[in-house]
């Protein structure tokens, strides 16, 4: 019966708002059981409801990876509470359910479309983009269990084994599943006429973002080239290709999902005016790979804020920016000076 799909939401929301992820997931599963009896596997009624159901699967996720230091909450997973060994990588772990089940659904929902030959569905990019981000994150679990905000930081995995990171970063098996997906997204962009020569100079430069986020710096340097190449056979004008290829403001990657300490990893609105409560003047180098080093601290708001330095520099180090491209080729910045702001919420 379709009347029971509100009614299961409204209580997937109110289980949720109460942090109890046990009856979420299991409401999620009845609401996938509901949606598979009403709809045919081919309907596009069934991607728009997969699509929902994996939507909610990664609102569950972020909510739920968070929530690690609440006793009362940490309780409800471990017996004994925040005493329990391993309580906050334990209630981590059972968030990751959601993420699996949301690259699942998300998968489904591509695979009907692509199955359908629906390839300008007005979905099919947001839905490629949404798995991008749950392949990408099942990559890093063991990290995420760690440390939700700083699961690209090396410094755990490499302590005494320099090269032992690289090696897991690029040989993550998110890897080649996201290139698949790239392919997929950039021969959907060729199919559709509407699409602009932004559009299919962007695609590329987000491919090569991916190789660089997982350590496959050749071929990074390369889709960059590539990029720049159709750039200028498309005749990009000057402004848009200053935009892509030399941003007044570096570009922090990955863009496809939350980066710590973001307004968006914290579910802040863009337009949600923050009181700030001091910031700081910052110096740091961009090498051709996209590393951020040589980090100063110029001037800061607060001589007393040592633990949001720490998280500053931590959130520089902790992903790859975008390395600008000159006449086609990734180039290294000597001196990038940034104000910081933050804020307590």
């Amino acid at each position: 019966d379709s009347g029971q799909l509100p009614i299961i939401e409204a209580l997937m929301k109110s289980f949720l708002a109460r942090e109890d992820f046990e009856a979420v997931n299991e409401q999620q599963r009845y609401l996938l059981f509901l949606n598979q009896k009403l709809h045919d596997k081919g309907s596009m009624e069934r991607v728009s409801a997969l699509a929902e159901i994996a939507d909610f699967n990664m609102h569950t996720f972020s909510q739920s990876l968070l929530v690690t230091t609440d006793p009362d909450t940490i309780s409800m997973f471990r017996p004994g509470g925040m005493d329990a060994p391993g309580a906050p990588e334990y209630a981590r772990s059972f968030a990751l359910e959601s993420l699996y089940r949301a690259r699942r659904h998300y998968a489904d929902a591509i695979s009907t479309l692509v199955d359908n030959k629906r390839f300008q569905h007005p979905r099919i990019l947001e839905l490629e983009y949404k798995y991008l981000e749950t392949i990408f994150l099942a990559g890093f679990t063991s990290e995420l269990v760690f440390n939700p905000h700083y699961y690209l930081t090396s410094a755990r995995i490499s302590a005494n084994l320099p090269n032992r990171w690289t090696y897991l970063r690029r040989n993550n098996e998110g890897y080649e599943l996201g290139i698949k997906t790239f392919e997929r997204i950039i021969a959907y962009l060729e199919l559709d006429e509407s699409t602009t020569d932004m559009e299919r100079v962007r695609a590329r430069m987000e491919l090569a973002d991916w190789h660089l986020v997982f350590g496959w710096h050749d071929a990074a340097s390369a889709e960059y080239s590539r990029a720049y190449a159709l750039a200028s056979e498309l005749r990009l004008a000057p402004e848009p290709m200053t935009q892509l290829f030399n941003p007044d403001r570096p570009v922090q990657l990955p863009l496809f999902t939350a980066r710590p300490n973001s307004r968006e990893k914290f579910s802040i609105s863009p337009d949600t005016p923050l009181d700030y409560a001091g910031y700081f003047d910052v110096s740091y180098a961009i090498t051709d790979n996209g590393s951020a080093g040589k980090i100063r601290i110029l001037d800061k708001s607060d001589s007393d804020a040592f633990d949001i330095e720490d998280r500053l520099r931590r959130y520089l180090r902790n992903s790859p920016f975008r390395p600008v491209i000159i006449d086609g080729n990734p180039e290294a910045q000597d001196e990038i000076r940034m104000r910081y702001y933050y804020s307590f919420q």
